[in-house]
C-alpha cells in the first residue's frame, strides 16, 4: 500500500492519518539479519527500508524496483535473507498463496516480518479484503511452514478507535461539500486520539482491539 511517511505539514494537519505505530519493530528485525543479507520488501508502497533493499509491487510507485503478482514472486528459490510484507496480505486475492511463496523464496533460517489489519476500515489498494486477529495470523503463518519468533501489537486500540470515528464522520451527510468540510474538521479534532497508544500496546489486553498486529518468524 501506499507509504504516507513524507507528506507535507499542511497535508498532514488537514488530512490526518488515524494511526500511529506506537511499537514499531523494522529497525528491530533489521538487527538480527546478517551482515550484507538480501531484503525484500513486497507491497513496500514506494519506500526503501534500505537503500539496498529490493521493492516489489503490484504497480509502480516511489521506489519500485520490480512491478509483479506477489502470488507468483519472481525471484528465484532460498535466495533471500529477509523479507518484509507491511499492511500488504489483507489486500490480496490468497494470502496463503503470497505466505508460500514467500516461503520458497527465503533462505533457511530466512527472516519474515509481517503487520497485518484487525481493527482498520476498509481501504482499497486497489481492493481490501481480510482482517486478522493476533491469533490468526499466528495460524495461518505457522500453517504455511514458518516458525514463530515473536508476535505483538504495534498499532493499539486508540488508532482503531481515530480510524473509525473518521469514517463514521464521512457518513453522515450526503452533500459532498458539506461531507467534505464536517469529515475534515472532526478528523482533525479526534486524531490526536491516536496517540494514547502509548497506553494501548502494553498489557494482556493490548490484544482485544489493536489496529494492526505483527509476525516475526524464520523458516527453518
Amino acid at each position: 500500500m501506499p507509504w504516507t511517511g513524507n507528506r507535507g505539514i499542511i497535508k498532514r494537519i488537514l488530512n490526518p492519518t488515524p494511526t500511529i505505530q506506537s511499537n514499531p519493530q523494522i529497525t528491530k528485525v533489521l538487527s538480527i539479519i546478517p551482515e550484507g543479507g538480501k531484503i525484500v520488501d513486497l507491497g513496500a508502497g514506494g519506500r526503501k527500508i534500505t537503500p539496498e533493499c529490493v521493492t516489489i509491487d503490484f504497480t509502480r510507485i516511489g521506489d519500485t524496483n520490480v512491478v509483479a503478482d506477489i502470488h507468483n514472486i519472481p525471484l528465484k528459490d532460498e535466495t533471500i535473507d529477509c523479507l518484509f510484507c507491511t499492511g500488504t496480505l489483507e489486500h490480496v486475492h490468497n494470502p496463503e498463496t503470497v505466505l508460500k511463496e514467500i516461503l520458497r523464496v527465503l533462505k533457511k533460517e530466512g527472516i519474515i516480518y509481517i503487520d497485518v489489519p484487525f481493527m482498520q476500515c476498509y481501504h482499497p489498494d486497489p481492493v481490501d479484503y481480510w482482517r486478522f486477529t493476533i491469533k490468526g495470523i499466528e495460524l495461518i503463518c505457522t500453517r504455511n511452514g514458518f516458525t514463530m519468533i515473536e508476535t505483538g501489537v504495534n498499532i493499539g486500540s486508540a488508532s482503531s478507535l481515530t480510524w473509525i470515528l473518521m469514517a463514521f464522520s464521512r457518513t453522515i451527510f450526503s452533500n459532498r461539500i458539506i461531507n467534505k468540510l464536517f469529515s475534515t474538521i472532526f478528523s482533525m479534532l479526534v486524531s490526536p486520539i491516536k496517540y494514547l497508544d502509548k497506553y494501548t500496546i502494553k498489557g494482556e489486553n493490548s490484544i482485544i482491539a489493536p489496529s494492526a498486529v505483527f509476525f516475526i518468524g524464520t523458516k527453518k
